[in-house]
């Protein structure tokens, strides 16, 4: 027996036993704390299954020999990470947000140009 909150265990008429993902709606947060990688925490209807999802993907079994749906559950974590991920990333930048690639690159070299004119004035006044 496969002893995870989400792990569900489906028992049929021979007694044999087949394993699921527990179904719900799944959110991921990332944070940090201050460190360079930031600190993923998974959520299962508002519940901390952060331990569990740990727990399945650093398994000595490998989920993928129990559970048939693994493999979009896993893709649908990456998703949510990703998104997580981002809007991290987008809380602690400076970049403004909603910009196309063009204004981005332009808003780019504008910033790196205000920032070097300082040195070019003391190049130019010694």
């Amino acid at each position: 027996m496969i002893k995870n909150k989400l792990v569900i265990q489906h028992v049929d008429d021979q007694n044999v036993a087949s394993y699921s993902i527990k179904r719900g709606n799944y959110t991921v947060k990332a944070e940090t704390q201050g460190g360079l990688a930031p600190t993923l925490y998974y959520f299962l209807d508002g519940e901390d299954v952060t331990e569990d999802v740990r727990a399945l993907r650093f398994s000595p079994i490998p989920p993928q020999n129990f559970l048939p749906d693994f493999e979009t559950f896993q893709s649908m974590l990456y998703d949510k990470e990703q998104k997580a991920l981002q809007h991290l990333y987008d809380q602690y930048t400076i970049r403004p947000k909603n910009m196309t690639a063009t204004q981005q690159v332009i808003w780019s070299f504008g910033l790196l140009l205000l920032i070097a004119i300082p040195v070019f004035l003391i190049i130019y006044f010694m």
